[in-house]
C-alpha cells in the first residue's frame, strides 16, 4: 500500500501531472461537498426503491442491496422488466428520474467543478511561468 502511494508522489514530477494534482487539490472541497449531496440523493432513491420493490424483488430487499441495484444502473445492469412487472405505473418515473438526476445532471456538475478548478490552476501556472520569458539571461549577451 505504501509503495502504491509513493507512485503518486513520483507522478507529481512531470509538469502535466502537477497540473492534474493541483487541479484535484483545488477542487477537493467542492467535490467532497457535492459528492455528499449526490450520496444523499442516491440514498433517497435507494430507500424509495426498497419501499417500491423490496417486498417482491430480491435485489431490492434491504437497503444495501437497493444501493447495489442503483449503482448497477450505471453499468446497464438494470432489470427494468422485472421492476415494471411489480410497479408498472411508477417504474418509468423512478428509472427516468434517477437516470436524469444522477447520470446527466450530477456527472455534468462534477465535470464543471473540475473544469473550473482546472481553469484556475492553469491560469495560476501560466502566471507563475510568465516571469521566465522576461528574465534577461547571461547567455543572450554572449
Amino acid at each position: 500500500m505504501i509503495s502504491f502511494l509513493r507512485i503518486f508522489a513520483y507522478l507529481g514530477i512531470a509538469k502535466q501531472m502537477k497540473t492534474v494534482w493541483a487541479t484535484l487539490d483545488r477542487a477537493k472541497t467542492d467535490l467532497f461537498t457535492f459528492l455528499v449531496g449526490v450520496g444523499i440523493i442516491v440514498l433517497g432513491f435507494s430507500v424509495l426503491g426498497h419501499f417500491l420493490y423490496g417486498s417482491r424483488l430480491d435485489e431490492w430487499h434491504n437497503l444495501a442491496s437497493s444501493m447495489s441495484s442503483l449503482l448497477r444502473f450505471a453499468l446497464g445492469d438494470a432489470d427494468y422488466d422485472r421492476m415494471a412487472s411489480v410497479r408498472p405505473q411508477l417504474t418509468p418515473f423512478y428509472f427516468v428520474a434517477y437516470t436524469a438526476i444522477v447520470f446527466l445532471v450530477a456527472l455534468n456538475l462534477i465535470i464543471g467543478i473540475i473544469s473550473e478548478a482546472f481553469d484556475e490552476t492553469y491560469d495560476e501556472i501560466a502566471t507563475s511561468d510568465r516571469w521566465k520569458g522576461t528574465v534577461v539571461s547571461i547567455q543572450e549577451d554572449i
